[in-house]
C-alpha cells in the first residue's frame, strides 16, 4: 500500500511554518504595543464594543437570512481566529487544572463530534497537538 503523501513530513514545510508562528508573535507584539495608541488606554472598553458590534451584525444578518451566506475573506486569518478561540478554550481547561497533556484529552477531542469529523481529522489532530500546538 502506497504511502498517502499528504501525511508525509515535510521539513521545508514545518520550517515555513515555525517561521510565520515567529512572524505572527512579532505582528501581535507590535500590535498591542500600538492598540492604546490608537484606541487611547481602555482596550476593554474597545473589545466590549467590538463583541457587542459582532453580535449585533450576526443577529441581523439571521434576520436577513444572510448568516449562512457569509464569506471567508481571509482563509488565514479565519485560521488564526479559530487557533485562538481553541487556545482560550484550552487555557480554561488550565486554568481549571487540567492536564491537557494527558492521552485521554486528545482521545476524548478524537470522539467528539466523530461524525462530523472530516476525513483524517485524528492523525492531524496528533500532529497538531506534538508538533504545532504543544498545549
Amino acid at each position: 500500500m502506497a504511502a498517502d503523501p499528504h501525511n508525509l513530513p515535510n521539513p521545508g514545510l514545518d520550517s515555513a511554518i515555525r517561521q510565520l508562528l515567529d512572524q505572527q508573535a512579532d505582528i501581535q507584539a507590535r500590535l498591542a504595543a500600538l492598540l492604546p495608541t490608537k484606541y487611547g488606554p481602555n482596550v476593554k472598553l474597545e473589545l466590549n464594543m467590538l463583541r457587542h458590534k459582532l453580535r449585533g451584525l450576526q443577529a441581523y444578518s439571521e434576520v436577513h437570512r444572510l448568516s449562512s451566506n457569509v464569506p471567508i475573506i481571509s482563509e488565514l486569518e479565519e485560521a488564526r481566529s479559530l487557533q485562538y478561540r481553541c487556545e482560550c478554550i484550552e487555557t480554561a481547561f488550565l486554568e481549571q487544572g487540567f492536564d491537557l497533556s494527558d492521552p485521554r484529552m486528545a482521545d476524548a477531542l478524537k470522539r467528539s463530534l466523530y461524525d462530523e469529523a472530516p476525513a483524517g481529522y485524528a492523525a492531524w489532530l496528533d500532529r497538531n497537538l506534538t508538533s504545532y500546538d504543544p498545549v
